[in-house]
């Protein structure tokens, strides 16, 4: 058993809360695992995510009541339909390696549709892989690229892009421009970050 799923979240949330849960996300709920670049190239992560879209509101409130009662943080909007003869869309989204640690724990002994997802999120939830660390240099502070930690993350990047299929795996970025973007900041002084090429259009 997870430590996140503890005894109290398990009163708070049935099994027919999570069994009917799972099976939503089967249906409508989506897994991707996304490359941040952001602040000229000072923050570079992997990040695991998911969101959910319905039409039904009372559907997407639920959901938003299950997962507060599991002690899972999310985002929950409304989305204007983008085309005429649609409907509005109701969506639930959230991210980082906690709240996706939680969360599939929470479904995952009742999911079918999207198992390989859940169990891959799973699995490299419980110890993250962290790309980048900083050391403190003569001229400032710098980073330092862990290569096991970034072919860790392509390789769980890829994972969930072939069992998405047409889903993709939440980000435009390549294996290429992620690696030749980290191997320019290897070693580089945060101060520079601003002379990192993105590599990405």
């Amino acid at each position: 058993m997870l430590k996140s799923l503890g005894a109290l979240v398990l009163l708070m949330v049935s099994a027919t809360d999570r069994a009917w849960l799972a099976g939503l996300v089967d249906g409508e709920g989506c897994f991707i695992f996304a490359f941040k670049y952001s602040d000229g190239g000072k923050q570079m992560c992997f990040e695991p995510q998911f969101a959910l879209a319905v039409t039904d509101e009372a559907c997407i409130e639920t959901v938003s009541s299950v997962l507060s009662r599991a002690g899972i943080g999310h985002g929950k909007y409304r989305q204007q339909a983008r085309k005429q003869g649609y409907q509005a869309q109701y969506i639930i989204r959230f991210g980082g390696w906690n709240r996706m640690e939680q969360f599939c724990g929470l479904i995952e002994p009742f999911s079918h549709v999207k198992s390989k997802q859940v169990k891959l999120m799973l699995k490299f939830s419980r110890e993250p892989p962290h790309i980048t660390q900083r050391f403190q240099s003569r001229e400032g502070l710098r980073r330092k690229v862990d290569w096991y930690a970034v072919e860790e993350s392509l390789s769980l990047m890829d994972a969930i892009r072939a069992v998405n299929g047409k889903q993709k795996g939440g980000t435009k970025w390549t294996r290429d421009e992620i690696t030749k973007l980290l191997r320019e900041s290897d070693g580089q002084l945060y101060s520079d970050s601003s002379k990192l090429s993105s590599g990405h259009k």
